[in-house]
C-alpha cells in the first residue's frame, strides 16, 4: 500500500512514444516516484523485475506487448516474486485484458 513515500517505478510498453511521454508525466506529477527503468520487451521487464539490484517498487505492464505479452509478464513476475506491484494498462477495451491480468496477479 502506498504510504506518501517514495517508491520506484519500472515500466515496459512495446511503444517507444508512449514510454517517454509517461516518463514525462510522471516526473511532471509525481515527484515521489523514481523512474528506475523503462524498457519494450516483455522478458527485459521480467529479468529486471526478478533482478535485485533493478526491482521496482511498482511495475507498470502493457497488457499488449508483442512477443512476451503482458499477462504473461506479470504471471512469470508474480511466480517468482510478491515484492512488486504490478499495473496494467492498455488501450483496449478493459473486458479484454481484465480477467487474465488479475489472475496474473496484477492489481
Amino acid at each position: 500500500m502506498y504510504d506518501r513515500r517514495r517508491f520506484r517505478l519500472g515500466m515496459v510498453d512495446n511503444d517507444q512514444l508512449t514510454l517517454t511521454m509517461l516518463t514525462l508525466l510522471v516526473h511532471r506529477d509525481l515527484p515521489e516516484v523514481d523512474v528506475t527503468w523503462a524498457c519494450r520487451r516483455g522478458r527485459d521487464a521480467v529479468a529486471r523485475c526478478l533482478s535485485a539490484d533493478s526491482r521496482p517498487d511498482v511495475l507498470l505492464v502493457d497488457m499488449s506487448l508483442e512477443g512476451l505479452s503482458g499477462v504473461e509478464v506479470c504471471r512469470q513476475v508474480r511466480a517468482a516474486t510478491a515484492d512488486v506491484a504490478l499495473i496494467g494498462v492498455t488501450s483496449f477495451s478493459l473486458e479484454y485484458y481484465a480477467a487474465d491480468a488479475l489472475a496474473a496477479g496484477a492489481q
